[in-house]
């Protein structure tokens, strides 16, 4: 091959894939880490496998997310429970909380975070009634591009009603063990951001 005819070829090669190569560096996206997600997540409390699905809103301050949720599970109750209800009642809980984490920091892949908020507790069965309480959260998220997936502990922590002119007694102990009892939970967490 002549050197200019070589030479040629060389400067076409080059206009032409010097562009391509620049197109695709530009095509490459990274997602927001602050941006809101949904979450879902999979346990375990002692009574059968517990389910949550969830929405978190945009980060405030780089660290705050309000989160809205709703699962269901199988619970201990105070005292004995009567049928159908039994021992361990299936319970839908719905709530809010406030979740505080890390800063992003793209030197660590682990972040960790928990959060706070009030929940209604919704037995599916017998004479029990809803209650409300606080729901908890803790937790350890393995941060990819747009994905995490983590460990959580959650507790839930329903207020019975003292019934007025007994001492010490709450509403639920008078009424058989209607009341749900405070429990916890351990789980998977996997999030999606948008």
């Amino acid at each position: 091959m002549r050197p200019k005819l070589l030479g040629m070829v060389l400067v076409t090669l080059l206009t032409t894939a010097m562009p391509a190569a620049a197109q695709e560096v530009a095509e490459i996206t990274v997602s927001d880490p602050n941006s809101s997600r949904v979450t879902l997540y999979g346990g375990y409390g002692g009574h059968g496998v517990d389910w949550e699905m969830a929405a978190e809103s945009h980060a405030f301050a780089d660290r705050v997310r309000i989160r809205g949720f709703v699962g269901q599970g199988r619970w201990v109750t105070e005292l004995d429970t009567h049928p159908p209800a039994g021992l361990d009642p299936t319970v839908t809980r719905a709530g809010v909380l406030a979740m505080v984490s890390e800063r992003q920091d793209v030197r660590r892949t682990f972040k960790a975070y928990g959060g706070f908020g009030l929940a209604a507790y919704i037995p599916r069965g017998g004479a029990m009634k809803t209650q409300f309480g606080a729901h908890v959260v803790f937790g350890l998220e393995a941060i990819g591009d747009g994905w995490s997936i983590g460990p959580e502990l959650q507790f839930d922590v329903p207020q019975p009603k003292p019934v007025p002119g007994v001492l010490g007694l709450t509403a639920a102990a008078r009424e058989g063990g209607t009341g749900l009892m405070p429990t916890a939970r351990f789980g998977v967490a996997i999030r999606k951001q948008f």
